[in-house]
């Protein structure tokens, strides 16, 4: 049976639906355990061929982070941004408004 809600961009699958990224899940997840202590997280750079899962990996374990811990996260699509400048005011529009009104918007 087709299920087109699995090929959208807004959807972040259950950790145990994702096959064959165990190992760079835990990595990812091991960079983010500074935050647990109130502390910044290690820098990460996902690298790979298009397609292999590194934004779905990034998310899954983003997703648990702020599940686990009083945390918000941002994320921006770059690919929908014209240029790295207005990648970064997209970033900083969302900060700069959820900082305002407290709220938490996960994707712009």
């Amino acid at each position: 049976m087709l299920r087109p809600d699995l090929l959208s961009h807004d959807l972040i699958p259950e950790r145990d639906l994702v096959v064959h990224r165990s190992d760079e899940l835990n990595e990812i997840t091991q960079a983010f355990d500074p935050v647990l202590d109130g502390r910044a997280p290690m820098n990460l750079f996902l690298f790979g061929p298009s397609g292999v899962g590194k934004t779905m990996t990034a998310r899954i374990a983003v997703d648990e982070l702020e599940q686990e811990a009083a945390v918000s996260t941002s994320y921006v699509n770059c690919r929908s941004t014209t240029s790295h400048l207005s990648s970064r005011s997209d970033l900083t529009r969302v900060t700069t408004r959820r900082s305002r009104t407290g709220g938490s918007e996960d994707c712009i």
